[in-house]
């Protein structure tokens, strides 16, 4: 008995001994060419933290984020109505206090997200249910808005994300932000009139930089007026070429049919070259050229609208 009694603890010394080695090797391999964490976890888990990496991504482009304290704290809340949303349509979704640690982690100022990272791993998602990629897009649009309006960095990732994750048809991305904005609009995302407030003095702050950098004073009185009617402002994110369509109209992209058709016909009237013909051939030109850019513009929105 004793004999056994000793070669079991003979065999189980030499064991301790080549795993202690094995964990001391494992650890100075891990301290000098570091740990590919993505293999260690399951591919689920991976899929949740790049959803919070995009947010957080997405956040640390809002102008004035952990500056301004009562707008980073109304994005936090966007991102946890975002990840309830997600909890709600997909399966097996983790607990949102517990993904709300991850965002918690990730956004701190020390931390930072390579976009160029995100865009090559965002294709794994392609392959999820819609209603779990469409909530992602709302809970990016979510954080975009806080501050007024989408400027060309927080654009540039809302296009790099939709295409990663296979959502390419402009009329499918114009529904879900239609969702988004409706959401906005009935306090959702934070309080409409605060939204609203933030939204005009992006604006102002946008078409007075337009002004200073291209001198298109023109532009700009639209933007303002665009402003000005907050009732039927919504924010929509479109395409610039469309943007500056609806700016020459002096409208919301969020505008009824009704609306545009009749700008249309009364900027038409308004700049009718027969009413310039007697103000000398400059003025005759200028209007010529500004009917056909009403038109123009008018049959771009026409045509991306279906009407």
């Amino acid at each position: 008995m004793k004999g056994f009694i000793l070669i079991l603890i003979f065999f189980s010394t030499v064991f301790g001994f080549f795993y202690g080695v094995y964990r001391i090797v494992k650890f100075i391999f891990n301290l000098f060419f570091g740990e590919d964490k993505s293999k260690k976890q399951s591919p689920k888990r991976f899929h949740e933290q790049l959803v919070v990496k995009a947010f957080v991504a997405m956040a640390k482009l809002t102008p004035n984020y952990h500056v301004d304290r009562e707008l980073t704290f109304q994005i936090r809340k966007n991102v946890n109505t975002a990840f309830c949303e997600m909890w709600k349509v997909c399966e097996n979704f983790p607990q949102v206090e517990s993904i709300m640690r991850i965002y918690d982690e990730y956004s701190q100022k020390g931390y930072s997200i390579k976009v160029s990272d995100l865009q090559n791993e965002l294709g794994c998602l392609q392959t999820y249910d819609f209603q779990y990629k469409k909530q992602i897009l709302i809970g990016l649009l979510s954080i975009a808005y806080v501050n007024g309006s989408l400027d060309e960095s927080q654009d540039k990732l809302i296009k790099i994300v939709k295409d990663g994750i296979g959502i390419t048809d402009y009329t499918i991305f114009n529904r879900i932000q239609k969702t988004f904005f409706d959401g906005l609009k009935s306090g959702k995302y934070g309080d409409y009139i605060e939204f609203g407030k933030r939204r005009d003095e992006s604006q102002s702050q946008q078409s007075y930089n337009q002004t200073n950098q291209n001198g298109q004073r023109e532009y700009s009185d639209g933007q303002h007026k665009r402003s000005d009617n907050q009732d039927r402002s919504s924010g929509f994110h479109i395409s610039k070429e469309l943007e500056k369509a609806f700016a020459i109209l002096e409208l919301m992209p969020d505008a009824s049919e009704d609306d545009i058709k009749r700008q249309k016909r009364d900027l038409l009237k308004k700049y009718h070259p027969d009413l310039y013909a007697n103000q000398g051939e400059a003025a005759l030109e200028e209007a010529t050229r500004k009917s056909q850019e009403i038109n123009q513009a008018y049959d771009l929105i026409r045509r991306s609208r279906g009407f």
